[in-house]
């Protein structure tokens, strides 16, 4: 009789393991790829975090502590320029898009790139009753127009075209019948000059010497101007720059008496000063106020906002998009404002073209309050 064959595994017998059918459907691909997804570490969304913590930190610091004397670094940040710090999304996008957990990681990248859109002073607030007609507005304009060489005549031309009423200018070094003959007055008090084709009824100008004692800018200038039969005050302001602060900064930290930050610091109470000085006397009048000019600062500054935010800023409010309105090749930086009071509404605002110099011009519309 034939006797069976024993099993392998009690003969003693080598076993090949069998291997089942490797299994190359789509469905089998995508699990795989899934599995091997969630066994990798989540670093996609960790890099995205401590980049998103980074950015509040500079964010929320240099808003709240730039043009202070809590530490220089964030009156630097205040100043220099603020789009590098966008520059981390050429990289984080494609890695969050790739990594795990990508929602959370493109949620922080949201977060992120809302605080450099309000880091960046990009405007979101549409101009208001922009249909008003022409004779019910009130035009005013700014413009610095000490950094560079222009004709006088495309000046005129430029104030023509915008079709303002009243402009202040600031570092202006305009002969005196530089408008003769176009329909506007011109006065220069300590260097900014005011512009008008309405009548001027009081010049209250402050003496600048107490300023300039102190190595401050000084010129600041206050008129009464009538408009409709009332009568509303406008004050014309060139505020000193943090520029000589920020210039001895760089040089030697590496020394034990490093005077950077005390010149800086320094810089930051004549500023100050010069701010309360201004503030305090736009409110002389008893009419409805504006004030115009270079203040030399943007509006998340301290020093701004502790002696300007009673007053509303023409381009906070009525603007969309960009509002610089100094630039060089590499900057730009918001530092020239229209503000106003409770007396005046404003119908939009505008930062418009410019005669190539690094600033440019800002124009506002108004019509008093209640009207």
């Amino acid at each position: 009789m034939r006797r069976s064959p024993l099993p392998p595994e009690l003969s003693g017998a080598k076993i090949t393991p069998r291997m089942p059918a490797s299994d190359t459907s789509p469905r089998a691909a995508r699990a795989q790829a899934t599995a091997s997804t969630r066994r990798r570490a989540p670093w996609a969304l960790v890099l995205v975090l401590v980049y998103l913590v980074v950015v509040l930190a500079l964010v929320l610091g240099t808003k709240r502590l730039g043009d202070t004397e809590a530490h220089w670094f964030f009156t630097v940040m205040l100043f220099v320029p603020r789009w590098p710090l966008a520059l981390p999304f050429v990289v984080l996008m494609p890695i969050a898009a790739f990594g795990r957990l990508k929602l959370a990681s493109f949620g922080a990248l949201a977060v992120a790139a809302l605080c450099n859109v309000w880091f960046n002073d990009v405007g979101v607030s549409v101009g208001g009753t922009s249909s008003a007609p022409r004779e019910e507005r009130l035009r005013i304009m700014t413009y610095n127009i000490g950094g560079g060489s222009f004709a006088p005549s495309d000046l005129v031309l430029l104030v023509k075209e915008v079709d303002a009423d009243v402009v202040g200018l600031e570092e202006c070094q305009l002969e005196e019948d530089a408008f003769a003959g176009s329909g506007y007055t011109m006065r220069n008090d300590n260097g900014n000059c005011l512009v008008s084709r309405l009548p001027v009824e009081t010049v209250d100008v402050r003496d600048p010497q107490e300023i300039w004692d102190k190595n401050g800018s000084g010129a600041i200038a206050r008129y009464e101007i009538a408009w409709q039969g009332r009568t509303f005050s406008i004050e014309v302001v060139h505020l000193e720059t943090v520029r000589e602060g920020l210039q001895t900064l760089p040089f030697g930290f590496w020394k034990s008496d490093w005077a950077g930050p005390k010149d800086l610091a320094d810089n930051v109470q004549e500023r100050a000063m010069e701010s309360r000085v201004a503030a305090e006397w736009s409110r002389r009048g008893k009419s409805p106020t504006i004030v115009v000019g270079d203040f030399n600062m943007p509006p998340d500054s301290a020093i701004f906002r502790t002696y300007w935010s009673h007053l509303h800023n023409a381009l906070s409010e009525k603007t969309l998009g960009r509002r610089v309105t100094k630039a060089t090749r590499w900057h730009g930086i918001r530092i020239d404002h229209i503000l106003h009071d409770d007396g005046l509404s404003c119908l939009g605002a505008r930062v418009t073209r410019d005669l190539g110099m690094d600033h440019r011009p800002v124009v506002a519309d108004f019509r008093f309050a209640g009207k």
